[in-house]
């Protein structure tokens, strides 16, 4: 039992404003990629993804393999451009609201369910904080509550990597990325059932050049024949549920919602293509209606989720709403209560 936070995009937009809502990926995307995206959807992003990822019965073999590869080479655009706003974002200080907001969701060892494909929450805890024992230090081998094989590991034995900072192990929140992430790498095959999973770790919010750039090189060399393993902004994200590793991430965001005494929904809009996770949301089961608080700074997000969480299951509470917070941005304030 405990809180339970849906992250979006929407908090890492709070973070910087180089990181990129849906329909700014998309623009970003079309300006990186030579990718040409063969579809009948040239101005929708989420459907033009999808109808690639797709083999369609009337098109020839060939073709649809044409239509595969440009959705891989899009994916991997899409990884891109994240990782190059993330550089943005981490060249400034990271703000202080998300080293709070970090510190208390490991305090609480809260579940933390997020659809963003970055790793700024990563960073954020791998900075740490100061206690009274010295400083927290959080390694993403902390953090992913799914077993993923360390990149450096791929290209020499364990231990080879005298100049890597010893990881403390900490019981501490659980960060669920639902999507995938751009330092996660897999083959790329449509089928990918039992395949290793390799992750890059991160090891601090850099403002200067310093030695990790030298490690980021290795992990780079490790995975340069994977691809980041993301769930692109598609409508049928079916196709990536085969492999364990991504259906332990459903299933430990299906324990963590039942589980909820308050979900906390930060920045996240529920868009109505999204079926998957609004299938997810109105699957909890319980005599209970448990309090969903939307933290979001659009105008009609309280009614926006009213109208789409059962009422017999949900209790929305629009305490982080503009309306309420006069002024102040909604996961500001979130922060504070928090604290």
């Amino acid at each position: 039992m405990g809180d339970m936070f849906i992250v979006g995009a929407g908090l890492s937009k709070e973070v910087h404003c180089a990181m990129p809502i849906l329909r700014e990926l998309s623009q970003k995307v079309s300006q990186i990629s030579k990718a040409t995206a063969a579809s009948p959807f040239p101005d929708n992003f989420e459907l033009s993804l999808t109808y690639l990822a797709q083999s369609h019965p009337w098109l020839p073999e060939a073709e649809n393999l044409r239509n595969r590869a440009t959705f891989l080479e899009l994916s991997d655009a899409v990884a891109r451009v994240v990782d190059d706003c993330v550089n943005m974002a981490t060249k400034t200080e990271c703000p202080d609201w998300l080293t709070s907001l970090v510190r208390s969701w490991h305090a609480s060892q809260a579940s933390v369910v997020t659809l963003n494909y970055d790793t700024l929450v990563e960073r954020a805890a791998a900075r740490g904080w100061p206690n009274g024992m010295g400083h927290v230090k959080l390694d993403c081998s902390n953090l992913y509550p799914v077993p993923l094989a360390r990149a450096q590991y791929r290209t020499g034995p364990v231990g080879i990597f005298d100049n890597d900072e010893p990881q403390t192990t900490y019981s501490t929140f659980r960060l669920i990325k639902l999507h995938g992430s751009s330092n996660w790498f897999y083959s790329g095959r449509s089928d990918f059932r039992g395949e290793t999973i390799y992750y890059a770790p991160v090891y601090d919010w850099r403002t200067t050049w310093t030695q990790h750039d030298t490690w980021d090189q290795q992990n780079q060399e490790a995975v340069s024949d994977k691809v980041p393993l993301i769930v692109p902004p598609v409508t049928d994200k079916i196709p990536y549920f085969g492999h364990e590793t991504v259906r332990s991430l459903w299933a430990g965001a299906a324990t963590a919602l039942r589980q909820a005494d308050r979900i906390y929904c930060i920045g996240y809009s529920l868009p109505e293509t999204d079926l998957t996770m609004r299938f997810l949301l109105q699957s909890r089961q319980d005599d209970r209606a448990v309090p969903f608080y939307p933290v979001n700074s659009a105008s009609d997000a309280f009614a926006h989720y009213k109208s789409l969480l059962p009422t017999n299951r949900y209790e929305v509470i629009p305490y982080f709403t503009p309306v309420e917070t006069a002024g102040v941005s909604p996961i500001h304030k979130l922060v504070e209560a928090l604290a």
